[in-house]
């Protein structure tokens, strides 16, 4: 039987977790559902009882919930077959109706994250969402179950290995549950207060939720194999063509995750726990995002989040304790990017602890910003942000921002072992600012570790580093610089012999008159025709007397700088020195103003600070 409940009341039921009792209204105008909202009461209206295996009657309440939300009381409820919801179109004469467009999600409503609990005894994910299927059982791959969500309940795996797939009806093996989701085909489908946990001696074998790509290769991405061979053809609805139905090639299907995508995710309130994958694992490319707010994963093998989407956001919470499947490639979180499609990911205020490898690792990836997270160094760490890298086969990083956060070292770091940030290569346009190393808890000292390491390789140049005092050691020419805006103690960056660095692109940022920086308000330079001045100011320590270095102001074109104007300095001190380069350059046609600074004296240098510009003149927009 369902429940129509006006709008005000079932907010009030859905979000009160500790309300047994419900009150409705008596006769409602039946000419008008729009206002009211449906409930089915799964213990009432299938006489279920807690502490029992229930997988036959939920799925059954599934099937005809028909839109409604289905309100489950508190207690431990057995699942010994995994429930699969993939709704119907239903084809009413009215082709705009909204049924048409998107048939409703699934909708679960619990009575609070600790209170219903679901034990998932099969050998795969629990719940099943598998999209869009007609009458004929084809996959309607333009059309979404839309706005379901899953509120105050948690899915747990046995805590007894020997009660894995016991029901052989439903589960070929008896292996360990998969995890807790599947989605395949949701939009804006919503997790509140809503959890997945594992126990110590009997993990979930995949993922905590999952979202799943579709490919041809059926061996790393073995989904629809396993899931979708039942179905019928593949196909679009089109209320213009005589049964509302086309066939379309699988082949298209691959090459556009749109086809199936789970967009507008939404994580509140949500904890993840113990699997040999991932909290999180989205290989749907730019047909996954997701947006979550205090979202804690912890103590999955592989990694906490794996992401190939686009335009996600991690707002709060914690990773911790993931990473650890004996492999060099897991991490607490992994950025990756399928195609040519921009990730846009971000994260903020989260605590990362205890996780293995990298606390993140930004695979190719664009658009991504890391800010105000704390991260706590410890000796299972090789760098608590490694961006790009061995792996990184197919594609590169750009405009990464990794700005504000705090980096802790743990009392047991171990000598030479640890960096803060690793930069490798194919990196461009990319910022790193007002990092923060505590050193306090380091018993080996900070020399151990730097707080940036810089690989071979690194950059396609037009990066920015604000350093903070730390030091900096940087043996492959690395086009990129440096900064110290705090004070002139620290070294920043050991220039070594034979090292010929690009400094500076200014159609990136120009400095300002007190060597601070603002990227919003600072100017850019035009590439526009004509004549340019400024003055060039270094901080150098450590070039001994007679030792010379050269700077060059020019561009790049075709792979080769190309100098406008060269000038010489020769140490005259073996201390600190500031050196100040007046030039006036003329550009005669639009180009890329550089700075490059040549170390041929046979000796390393320090960089304590700049380069700072001022008076500057030129065609500034």
């Amino acid at each position: 039987m369902k429940v129509k409940i006006p709008s005000a009341i079932a907010v009030a039921i859905i979000f009160t977790s500790c309300v047994k009792e419900y009150n409705f209204i008596e006769g409602y105008p039946l000419e008008d559902d729009s206002q009211y909202e449906k409930f089915v009461f799964f213990n009432q209206e299938y006489s279920i009882q807690p502490n029992s295996e229930i997988s036959e009657s939920l799925q059954q309440a599934v099937d005809e919930l028909d839109g409604a939300t289905l309100v489950i009381d508190a207690g431990t409820y057995y699942l010994d077959c995994p429930i699969v919801f993939r709704p119907k179109m239903n084809m009413v004469s009215n082709t705009n109706s909204s049924n048409i467009l998107n048939p409703p999600g699934l909708k679960i409503q619990g009575d609070g994250l600790n209170s219903t609990i679901f034990i998932n005894r099969t050998s795969d994910y629990a719940f099943l969402l598998l999209g869009v299927t007609n009458e004929n059982n084809d996959i309607v791959v333009n059309k979404f179950q839309t706005n379901g969500f899953f509120s105050d309940f948690s899915i747990y795996s046995p805590s007894l290995p020997g009660e894995n797939g016991i029901n052989a009806n439903c589960n070929v093996l008896s292996e360990p549950p998969k995890g807790g989701v599947l989605m395949f085909g949701c939009k804006a489908f919503s997790f509140n207060n809503f959890g997945v946990a594992g126990f110590e001696n009997n993990l979930f074998s995949e993922n905590g939720i999952y979202i799943p790509l579709l490919s041809p290769d059926s061996i790393n991405y073995p989904f629809e194999v396993n899931y979708l061979a039942n179905f019928g053809n593949y196909v679009t609805h089109n209320s213009n063509v005589p049964g509302g139905y086309v066939d379309i090639n699988v082949n298209e299907i691959y090459g556009n995750p749109d086809y199936y995508a789970s967009t507008s995710t939404i994580l509140s309130n949500v904890e993840i726990d113990r699997c040999k994958g991932y909290g999180i694992k989205g290989e749907n490319g730019v047909g996954f995002n997701f947006n979550s707010n205090n979202l804690k994963i912890y103590a999955c093998q592989k990694g906490g989040i794996y992401f190939e989407g686009h335009l996600a956001k991690v707002e709060g919470g914690l990773i911790t304790g993931c990473g650890f499947d004996g492999t060099n490639t897991s991490a607490g979180i992994i950025l990756n990017r399928r195609g040519v499609n921009s990730n846009g990911f971000t994260i903020n205020n989260v605590e990362f602890d205890g996780n293995n490898n990298h606390h993140i690792w930004i695979k190719p990836s664009t658009n991504s910003e890391i800010s105000y997270n704390r991260f706590v160094n410890n000796q299972s760490i090789k760098s608590s942000c490694k961006i790009g890298g061995f792996y990184n086969d197919n594609g590169f990083v750009s405009g990464i921002r990794i700005n504000n956060n705090f980096f802790r070292y743990s009392s047991h770091v171990l000598s030479n072992y640890q960096n803060v940030i690793e930069l490798n290569n194919y990196i461009a346009y990319s910022v790193f600012r007002e990092n923060t190393l505590d050193t306090n808890n380091v018993l080996n000292g900070v020399n151990n570790s730097n707080f940036y390491q810089i690989k071979p390789g690194f950059s396609n140049g037009n990066n920015l580093v604000i350093h903070n005092g730390s030091t900096l050691i940087d043996n492959n020419n690395s086009p990129f610089f440096i900064v110290d805006n705090r004070d002139m103690s620290g070294t920043d960056l050991v220039v070594p012999n034979g090292s010929n660095r690009i400094k500076l692109n200014w159609t990136n940022v120009i400095f300002d008159t007190n060597n601070s920086f603002d990227l919003i308000n600072d100017h850019y330079l035009t590439t526009s025709i004509g004549y340019y001045s400024f003055n060039l100011t270094l901080g150098i320590n450590n070039l001994s007397i007679g030792k010379t270095i050269k700077i060059d102001f020019g561009y790049e074109e075709s792979g080769a700088f190309i100098p406008l104007n060269s000038q010489f300095y020769t140490s005259t001190t073996a201390g600190y020195s500031t050196i100040v380069f007046s030039t006036n350059v003329y550009i005669s046609s639009p180009k890329n103003i550089e700075v490059r600074i040549t170390n041929n004296s046979g000796e390393d240098f320090q960089l304590l600070s700049g380069p700072n510009v001022t008076n500057f003149s030129g065609n500034l927009n």
